[in-house]
């Protein structure tokens, strides 16, 4: 399908999202029609930085695009080719992994990010608020909780019975370029540009949490939306591992949003001795 002018990046993909390569439409023009075996400049991959690939002149099934060497885990090809399903390292193409899709669009502008709002102190932990951008569908924030006194640090945020979690209605990127816990993937925002404005939670990950170290519990996530708020009383932002926490300060959140908000949340973690602390409803607003 024609995709016009006004974009320069491409992601190519497996459905699954296991698969995937960023590169620019001037690095595929540039090398396309004489790149036999060779490495092209990518901008991310979710295997290989430097991958070999083939775009080769009079070969109809060129470009074949790999996250890995060429012929492993293919990603995109033409001309509905037969060959290379199955890699050299055992690995199948897009096809065997939900289908290959090319996403494009134009790279973000520079974002204005300046001043911000102000969270309460409870015991140790003082909330902050800092404004990172405005170039999103409205205004971006992130929250976050500075560690004071013998709070050592921090593992998880959440909502209980005596104070309500609580977020504003916010902007959400969908799937799979948007994150509900940890943050999303910087390699994506070329390509998708409002997942740089993505609103999720966090406990420190700010940049996509690939290895799985944080969960999350009774948070209904479908029901955050640029409408709606999200709201527990019995949920929870969480490390895996408790001692792995972020220390001195950590980022909470990620709020896209419209005019002014309130926020409220629990927090808890490691003392440098004695019993883990715990601060219940530091409120933020901006």
């Amino acid at each position: 399908m024609p995709f016009g002018d006004d974009w320069d990046s491409y992601m190519l993909a497996s459905g699954d999202m296991t698969m995937w390569v960023i590169m620019t439409k001037a690095e595929m023009a540039a090398k396309c029609g004489s790149c036999a075996n060779c490495v092209m400049d990518i901008t991310a991959s979710s295997s290989l930085q430097n991958p070999r690939q083939y775009c080769r002149a009079g070969a109809s099934e060129d470009p074949w695009i790999s996250s890995a060497h060429h012929p492993d885990e293919l990603v995109y090809g033409e001309d509905s080719h037969s060959a290379h399903h199955i890699g050299q390292d055992g690995s199948v193409d897009a096809l065997q992994a939900g289908g290959s899709n090319v996403w494009v669009n134009a790279a973000p502008g520079g974002g204005g990010g300046s001043g911000g709002g102000g969270g309460s102190t409870v015991g140790d932990i003082t909330g902050t608020v800092a404004q990172v951008s405005t170039d999103g569908d409205g205004t971006t924030y992130r929250l976050s909780l500075t560690l004071g006194g013998s709070a050592k640090n921090v593992y998880t945020i959440y909502g209980d019975e005596d104070a309500t979690l609580s977020m504003p209605a916010a902007f959400q990127e969908a799937a799979p370029f948007g994150a509900n816990v940890g943050g999303a993937n910087p390699a994506f925002f070329a390509v998708m540009a409002g997942a740089e404005f993505d609103s999720w939670l966090t406990v420190g990950i700010t940049e996509g949490d690939t290895a799985g170290a944080l969960s999350s519990i009774g948070l209904d996530w479908d029901a955050w939306t640029a409408s709606a708020g999200l709201t527990t009383d019995n949920g929870a932002v969480f490390w895996m591992s408790p001692d792995d926490g972020p220390a001195t300060e950590a980022v909470i959140a990620q709020i896209t949003v419209q005019g002014s908000f309130d926020a409220t949340v629990s927090a808890q973690g490691r003392s440098t001795s004695g019993d883990d602390w715990k601060a219940s409803g530091i409120t933020f607003s901006g």
